[in-house]
Parts: structure tokens; C-alpha cells; sequence
């Protein structure tokens, strides 16, 4: 599987999981990158985020090449239970094989 029916499938399963409703798929430099903005708390934000390493790596076989990462677009929240929006970014580089090929 290519990088970029890789990073789709990404985007169909961040949709099916309900995590938000529109995500975005582009072209970054040397990679894809899957991306998604929602109003969360940070401890959801922390499991999206492993949910997606966790996906990532049964999708392509590997994870170490994949980059997931959660960004604070707002004030940081008090505690853990506080919401804010957050930006979580998948990136998938274009060299990569899968196991699925």
C-alpha cells in the first residue's frame, strides 16, 4: 500500500471512530499528513493519540516511521477533565511499505 492510500485510510478510520467529522489529508514536503482539529479533554486527546499510533502500526506494520502528535490551540486547561482544542496530526511518510501491499 502506498503512502497516500495509507494516509486515506487513516482518514477513513479517524471518521468511522467518531473522533470528528472533517479530516484533512495533504501533501507535506516528504510525507502525508492526516490531521484533525477537536474540543476535547487532554486525557481523550492522549488516547486518540495512542489509538492512532496503535492503528497506524497495524495498518503499515510498523509505527516507528510515523509521527502522531497533539498540538494546544487554545489556553492550556487547568486539569486533565478541562476541555480545549486540540490539533492531532498523523504523518506518514511517502517511503514506507506495508505489510497489506
Amino acid at each position: 500500500m502506498n503512502a497516500s492510500k495509507l494516509a486515506s485510510e487513516i482518514t477513513k478510520c479517524v471518521e468511522n471512530y467518531g473522533f470528528v467529522p472533517y479530516v484533512y489529508k495533504k501533501k507535506v514536503g516528504d510525507s502525508y499528513s492526516v490531521e484533525f482539529t477537536t474540543i476535547t479533554t487532554k486525557t481523550r486527546a492522549s488516547s486518540i493519540v495512542t489509538r492512532l499510533s496503535l492503528l497506524s502500526q497495524e495498518l503499515a506494520g510498523e509505527s516507528r516511521r510515523f509521527s502522531v502528535t497533539k498540538e494546544l490551540m487554545t489556553d492550556p486547561p487547568a486539569t486533565r477533565d478541562d476541555l480545549a482544542t486540540w490539533r492531532i496530526t498523523v504523518r506518514v511518510p511517502i517511503k514506507i511499505r506495508s505489510k497489506a501491499a
